[in-house]
Parts: C-alpha cells; sequence; structure tokens
C-alpha cells in the first residue's frame, strides 16, 4: 500500500537545512595539536561544532570565527585530527594523496571541500563504504579551477558519458535534484544532514566560500560514517539501557502477548531502509517527545539488519548503531512510551522492490540468519522489561516464490525465532505479521505459540477520492464485455482511467456512443514510454512500481459534451488490469476502485449507476462492492475470531492516508476505521510522513525535488489540509490529527 518511492526516497530523507555561507576571511596558521577544551568563543556555536571539539576533531587554533574561509592548510589538520582519532591506520595514506595541496594556505571554495573530503573518505577505507565517486562539475568549471587537485584520486569528474550510462542517469533524473554528488547526498538518510549543507533549494552552491563552520561539521559528519561503519565482535557489546530507563519501563502498564495495554502507536519517521549503503541512523529526542506530547503510547522502530550487522557475518555488530538504539529505549521510557523493534530487512527478506532475490522461506541459511538476529535482539535486550519493549518478527511477510509463503512454511520460520527470544526472555511480547501484507489471514501454525500477532491495514487505495469506497474486479477477462457508467455527467466532467502497463491493451472511451479517446499499451516497455494516444486529448500520467517490474498510466480525458452514459470498451474483448476509475463532475467525485485485497469478478458488462447523491450502485450487486463502516468490521472479523480462539491478542500494525486522498475523505475513513478500533479493542499503530497526521517538514518539502520525473511532482502534503507546526521542524494536518486525538482521549 505504500509507495515505491518511499524506498528510494530514503537516501534523501531528512536533509537539514544549517546555517549558511559567509562573513570575513581571516587567515590562521592552523596548530596540529587537538583540543577538546572549548574556548571561550565557541559557548554559543550549535551542538555539531561542539561535540567536533570533545572529539578532537577541531585544533584550538580553529576554534571560533567560524564564518572565516578555510584554507587547504586548515581543513587538512582537522582531516589530520579526524584520521588520529578515527582511522589512524589510513593515516600515512591520507598524507600521501593529499601532499599537493595538504599545506597550501589557498582559500578554498565549497567544491574544493567537497572533493577533499571524498579523497579522504576514500583513504580511510571504511568498511561501509559502498559509494561511487562520479562528482559532477558545476556548470562552466574546468579542471583548471583546481589547480591543487589535479591529481586527486578519489574523483571521476561527471561528464556526458557518465551521466548518459544506464544506472548513473537513473539516478541524476530520478533521485538527485541538482544532480549532486552521491556520496554527498549520501550521508546518513535519517540524519538529517549531508556531508555538506544544501542551500534552501536543496543544491550546492559550489562557488560560495568554504567555511570553517563547514568545515568542521564535514568532517564532523565523516567521523561519524566511520562509527557507522565500525564493526566489533557481539561479545563486545554491552547494552546501553539505563537502571532508571529499566525502572521507568517497569512502570509502564502490563503488556502480555494475551493481554495488550491499550497501545495507540505512531511509527518513528526515520526510515528503516539501507539500500544504497547509507549509514546508520540516529534518533531525534524532540521527535519522541512530540509523539508523546500529541497522545500516542508508543513508537515502532523499523530494524534494517544492514544498520547493525557487518553484511552476512552476524557475529560482528556496529557498536554505533546499538549504542542509538539502546538511547531509543532509554528515550522512550522518558517519555513514557513503549517502543517496539520491527525487523523490515534482512539477508533473504526485503520490504524494498528486490523481492526476487527473498527465499527467507525457502533457504535453511537465510533462516538460521533470522534465528540469529533475533537470538542476539533478546540477550541484548533481556534486562529490559516487557513493559518497555516489544519485538515484531517481520514487516508484511511475503516472497519471491508465491508458494513459498504458506502457514507450514511461516510458522515454521517463525518459531524459530519465538523459540530463540523466549528461551532467553520468556516474558518478551513478540508480534508475528499474518501472512502477508494487508488485511491478511492469521497463521494457523502459530495458534499455540504464545505470540500476539497483527496486519497492516490500509482502508483505502492511493489515490481514492471517496468514502465509502467502492470496488470492482480490476481483473477484466476475456468476454466480461465492457464497462458501463451511468449518470449525468455535464461538460467539463474528468474521466481517468488507470490501466496496468504490464499488459497489451488498447482501450476506448466512449460517450453515449461517440468515441472520444483512445490509448494503446504496447505491455512491453517498463520506464513510461509505453502508451501511444491514438484519439482525443488526454493528459498521461505514469507511475512506475515495484522497482519496474510493472508501471501504471493514468489516462485523463474532459467531456467537452454532456452525456448521460460512459462506457470502456477493450478492442477484442482481451485482458486487462484497471487499477482506478475517477470521473469528477462539478458535484461529486466518484472513484471505482479495482479490488486488490479480495475477490471480486468482474461481472459481465457491467453497469454502475453514478448517482446524483455522490454514491455508486449496481443493479447486479455481485460485481459492486462497498467499503464502509461495516464492511471494516467484516474485515478484521477473522483476526478477532481467531483471537477469541487462541487468546492471542491481535493488533493494527500499520495503517494511513495518501496525501492524493481528500481530507474530509481522509477524516471520514479514519474515523470509521477508529471507531471500529474501539468497538473490537484493537490496539494500533499508525503509519508515518505522509500517511499521517505527523511529519517532519524538511523530509516533506524535499519530496517533490527527488520524485520521478516521469511521475510529476509528488506532494506529502495533502492539498486541502491545514498544517500546523509543533516544533521547528515537525508538523501535524489538523483535521487528521483531531481525529487521532479524539479516539486517544476516549
Amino acid at each position: 500500500m505504500k509507495r515505491i518511492f518511499c524506498l528510494l526516497m530514503s537516501v534523501m530523507m531528512g536533509l537539514g537545512l544549517l546555517s549558511g555561507c559567509g562573513g570575513s576571511q581571516s587567515k590562521q596558521q592552523a596548530d596540529s595539536t587537538p583540543d577538546s577544551t572549548p574556548t571561550e568563543s565557541i559557548k554559543n556555536v550549535d551542538d555539531e561544532i561542539q561535540r567536533a571539539i570533545e572529539l578532537g576533531l577541531v585544533p584550538k587554533s580553529l576554534q571560533g570565527d567560524y564564518e572565516t574561509q578555510i584554507s587547504y592548510e586548515e581543513y587538512c589538520a582537522i582531516l589530520d585530527c579526524y584520521f588520529e582519532i578515527a582511522a589512524p591506520d589510513a593515516f600515512d595514506r591520507w598524507k600521501n594523496s593529499s601532499s599537493n595541496y595538504h599545506d597550501a594556505k589557498d582559500k578554498m571554495t565549497l567544491m574544493e571541500g567537497i572533493l577533499v573530503l571524498f579523497q579522504a573518505a576514500q583513504d580511510s577505507n571504511m568498511d561501509a563504504q559502498g559509494y561511487q565517486y562520479n562528482i559532477p562539475m558545476q556548470e562552466g568549471a574546468q579542471w583548471l579551477d583546481y589547480p591543487l587537485l589535479g591529481n586527486i584520486e578519489a574523483i571521476d569528474y561527471y561528464d556526458e558519458d557518465i551521466a548518459n550510462s544506464e544506472d548513473y542517469k537513473w539516478v541524476n533524473d530520478q533521485i538527485y535534484p541538482n544532480i549532486a554528488a552521491m556520496f554527498a547526498t549520501r550521508f546518513s538518510f535519517g540524519n538529517g544532514k549531508t556531508y555538506f549543507d544544501l542551500n534552501s533549494n536543496f543544491t550546492f552552491d559550489y562557488h560560495s566560500m568554504f567555511t570553517r563552520e563547514a568545515a568542521i561539521k564535514s568532517v564532523k559528519r565523516l567521523c561519524d560514517t566511520t562509527f557507522f561503519s565500525t564493526y566489533i565482535p557481539v561479545e563486545e557489546i554491552i547494552c546501553g539501557v539505563t537502571e532508571e530507563a529499566i525502572s521507568l519501563g517497569e512502570k509502564l502498564p502490563v503488556a502480555t502477548y494475551d493481554n495488550l495495554p491499550d497501545w495507540r502507536g505512531y511509527c518513528l519517521t526515520t526510515r528503516a531502509y539501507n539500500l544504497f549503503s547509507g549509514v546508520g541512523k540516529n534518533y531525534d529526542e524532540e521527535e519522541i517527545k512530540l509523539i508523546a506530547d500529541l497522545g500516542f503510547n508508543m513508537i515502532r522502530a523499523q530494524v534494517d539488519y544492514r544498520d547493525v550487522f557487518a553484511g552476512e557475518d552476524i557475529s560482528r555488530v556496529c557498536k554505533e548503531m546499538i549504542s542509538n538504539m539502546d538511547n531509543l529505549v532509554n528515550l522512550c521510557a522518558k517519555y513514557g512510551l513503549h517502543l517496539c523493534y520491527d525487523l523490515t530487512d534482512m539477508q533473504g527478506f526485503t520490504t524494498d522492490t528486490k523481492d526476487f532475490n527473498d527465499d527467507l522461506f525457502t533457504n535453511p541459511e537465510t533462516q538460521e540468519h533470522f534465528r540469529s538476529i533475533w537470538a542476539f535482539m533478546a540477550e541484548h535486550y533481556q534486562d529490559v522489561p516487557a513493559n518497555l519493549l516489544s519485538f515484531l518478527l517481520l514487516n508484511e511477510p511475503h516472497d519471491a516464490d508465491e508458494l513459498a509463503l504458506t502457514d507450514e512454511n511461516y510458522s515454521r520460520v517463525m518459531r524459530m525465532a519465538i523459540n530463540a527470544i523466549h528461551s532467553i526472555s520468556p516474558e518478551r511480547v513478540i508480534i508475528v505479521s499474518t501472512l502477508g501484507a494487508h488485511f491478511s489471514t492469521p497463521a494457523e501454525g502459530l495458534a499455540d505459540a504464545q505470540v500476539a500477532f497483527g496486519c497492516s491495514g490500509y482502508p483505502l487505495s492511493d489515490n481514492a477520492k471517496q468514502w465509502p469506497a467502492y470496488y470492482i474486479g480490476k481483473n477484466h477477462q476475456e468476454g466480461s464485455g465492457d464497462l458501463v457508467l451511468n449518470g449525468d455527467f455535464e461538460a467539463g466532467t474528468q474521466v481517468s482511467l488507470s490501466i496496468m502497463q504490464y499488459i497489451t491493451s488498447s482501450l476506448t472511451l466512449y460517450a453515449d456512443g461517440n468515441s472520444v479517446v483512445s490509448f494503446e499499451i504496447d505491455g512491453n516497455v517498463y520506464d513510461g514510454t509505453g502508451l501511444n494516444l491514438t484519439q482525443g486529448d488526454a493528459q498521461i500520467f505514469w507511475e512506475g512500481s515495484n522497482g519496474g517490474v510493472y508501471g501504471m498510466y493514468t489516462v485523463t480525458f474532459e467531456l467537452s459534451n454532456p452525456c448521460k452514459e460512459l462506457r470502456v470498451k477493450n478492442k477484442d474483448d482481451a485482458y486487462y488490469e484497471m487499477w482506478m476509475c475517477n470521473v469528477t463532475t462539478p458535484e461529486n467525485c466518484y472513484t471505482i476502485n479495482g479490488a486488490w485485497d479480495f475477490d471480486l469478478k468482474w461481472e459481465k458488462d457491467l453497469v454502475l449507476e453514478l448517482n446524483a447523491d455522490g454514491s455508486i450502485s449496481s443493479k447486479t450487486a455481485e460485481g459492486l462492492f462497498i467499503r464502509d463502516k461495516d464492511t471494516l468490521k467484516e474485515l478484521v472479523q477473522k483476526h478477532i475470531d481467531y483471537r477469541e480462539r487462541t487468546g492471542s491478542e491481535f493488533m493494527i500494525l500499520e495503517f494511513g492516508f495518501m496525501p492524493s486522498i481528500p481530507t474530509n475523505v481522509a477524516v471520514n475513513a479514519a474515523d470509521d476505521w477508529f471507531a471500529v478500533f474501539k468497538e473490537y479493542d484493537i490496539p494500533w499503530i499508525g503509519y508515518c510522513n505522509e500517511h499521517g497526521p505527523f511529519m517532519d517538514s524538511r523530509k516533506a518539502d524535499m519530496i517533490p525535488l527527488i520524485s520521478d520525473p516521469n511521475s510529476g511532482d509528488i506532494s506529502w502534503y495533502r492539498q486541502d489540509s491545514s498544517y500546523e507546526n509543533v516544533s521547528d521542524y515537525y508538523i501535524i494536518d489538523t483535521e487528521l490529527m483531531a481525529v487521532y486525538q479524539k479516539y486517544m482521549n476516549m
């Protein structure tokens, strides 16, 4: 249900806009001896520079005058400190590679700072580097502009050949808005920073002077990267959860698999996904405090094993990441929140689009890896009370082989982790997902496993414009005939058809028997070029999905004349899949969804009545499904029955409403959904960012700049919602938040 682009943009999430460049150009001789004692002039500087000084990264002579333009010599003095602290074995390599500019007193531009930091990063040879060094030179620049860097080793400048290569062009076109250096934009997608701060347009001012402030921060961030790339043996890790946190956690409501508290949870906006060698993530105390202040009492935090373990080697773990995870436990205890750690990605299972590599349910080695991950988590947190911490074993189970995710296979693999955890922490609350992602079936093989269970529950399709929601079968079989829509359609009425691209089809829309728009889809090209408009004038919108495995076209046509009947006809009555049909009149917006989460056949020559009151009906009721509050109850009934039969508690693990859904529709659907939770005593967790009422405005502002150009601008802001700042960086959708809080306060 969640848009795949969320995965693509994870490498760019949370780019912080910190202080800019400017000021005088005083000159100082670098002191090669760092001093971790803050000088008088830095008492009021930001925490990041303070931390750099505490780490010993900043020579005493460079502490202060942070708006001063830095020289090569001064910058290299800071980098020398970095190598001494974080990468001593690589110090000689760095001194040799930087010899051409190491002692130069020439002042630096930002571009020169970028290039030198990249060289230092390559020399440090950190474990989790994994970066590509294709650095774009700003427009008009030449090698001659950087005479001291002529022999720099790490950089391959951007050129036409690189730009047009298949892989790099995709990155440039679809991810980075300023064709900036991949390396610069890869620093910790979850930490709210790049190595170098971007301007208000999320681009680099390459020609600007490189200030002492920017230099210190870039090296401190490189040091952070190195810490996140440092792995130590598991047996050397010491749990950093404090006695105070344990004491506070014991006072939280008692949590057992058969008696969960009234959890009203929210997912952290910090992303779990580590698809492109991103490094680590720091949890934001401000975000956690605000979640508690808004009335939530639980947090779900996603875990990617690549943040924690050294690749497939689970005998070594990242000390910095474990420290941050321990600190998150401490913060949740401090603010009275239960924390659920949720495994989203591991070797052999990915929440992302690489489904063809998923073999968790067929590969014994992958299954042992899964067991070992949870055995480590259980042992590391064995002293943390169950009232404070729970484990969700796997997010939205699926498998590359559709036949592999059977009840038997799934239950067997989950029991491996369950037994590993309970042998160490018998009281730990374990939550297992149902068999699949969305409103799926509980596993009978786990009925006696003493675990709670849950599923994702998104009541509306991404672009739905109505509640109650209306569904027809998305699979138009051969011989099914036409889709007919009857109603009073004035001139100016818009009709949008969303058709899956991987099927070859030729469709025509008729208005009162007159052909008004026709198009063909070739079913072969998955890059937005496979549709040919053969008649009429229409807007074409293409959305790739599942990493390019398939795509979807939305063709939008505006009626020039009023009509009473709209008819969608497919040439030769062949097979095609309709994801959605929207009809927007001056009075109403009708959404007809292609059913995807329940079995619904397309009736032959299906005729739907689009009524004046905004509702949709059909004389053949079997072909139309209406989702409303009553059907939401029906969706959870099998889970309630399983709960009553087994004693295992049930909860909704995530839900939300995409920003393409209008506010009034999202609010009404949320109100009904929460009412069902209340009636059946179902704990719940709301999904974050654009799906929910609380998000980081820095990330929201970034979305249109990193969205796929083939899909147009994608916004996290609901167009007709009102947003309110609850801090400098975090905002709420006031209308949607009011519904959440209405039920949290009951």
